[in-house]
């Protein structure tokens, strides 16, 4: 899997004129940068920090790239209600067949219907897809107002500078709180689609859906 794919399908798609011109290349340099330092999952929440971006946009654009022929793949995680940063890795049969999710830890059981605000998806690198060693590494002030407005492709500079400022803002909060470790099921189901009102990612809603189907299974 070559990344000059994702960036020719990407460039084609109405998808791309949500964001800067050169978001792709700060993509590909977040995933090289995390990959160096040894993290398995990669986190829409801090590359909206690095590329000063919102979450929401964040997240669209990991899920456009999630599928089994693109760079992402998700797995579903439970953070454990009893052991605090302890996650709970669910295999695609425990998805399928509802099993009850057990902690090594606490040594509890738990039903999946009752961990719903539990559940989290993290975004992996395909293991098919190899991180291109030649990428140029660019510096970016996620503060500067500047900074964000030169990398805006001409579509976005339809906004005021003045409404920049304002996300600025909310990358400064974040900057000082803690960033969150993964997506909320929740939330992925409700920012799974475009402006057009389309999937961005199937593969993705399949699994929320699968999901789902355990959740309303065992209410019952």
């Amino acid at each position: 899997m070559y990344y000059e794919k994702f960036v020719k399908d990407f460039k084609e798609s109405d998808f791309s004129n949500n964001y800067p011109k050169d978001i792709l290349s700060n993509l590909f340099q977040f995933l090289k940068d995390e990959y160096n330092h040894g993290y398995e999952f990669l986190n829409p929440y801090k590359f909206a920090i690095d590329s000063g971006i919102s979450d929401e946009k964040s997240i669209q654009l990991f899920l456009f790239f999630t599928d089994k022929d693109k760079l992402f793949n998700v797995e579903p995680f439970i953070d454990c209600p009893r052991c605090t940063g302890k996650r709970l890795s669910l295999s695609p049969e425990e998805i399928l067949d509802g099993e009850i999710i057990y902690c090594d830890d606490c040594k509890k059981e738990y039903l999946a219907s009752n961990l719903q605000n539990h559940l989290y998806l993290y975004f992996k690198i395909n293991d098919s897809f190899t991180i291109p060693e030649n990428l140029k590494e660019e510096r970016f002030d996620p503060h500067s107002t500047l900074d964000i407005w030169n990398r805006l492709n001409d579509n976005l500079k339809e906004e005021s500078p003045s409404s920049l400022l304002n996300n600025l803002n909310v990358i400064s909060e974040h900057v000082e709180g803690d960033i969150k470790p993964g997506v909320s099921y929740e939330q992925i189901i409700k920012i799974n689609i475009d402006d057009k009102g389309k999937t961005i990612s199937s593969s993705t809603k399949n699994m929320t859906d699968n999901l789902m189907n355990i959740i309303i299974d065992e209410a019952i």
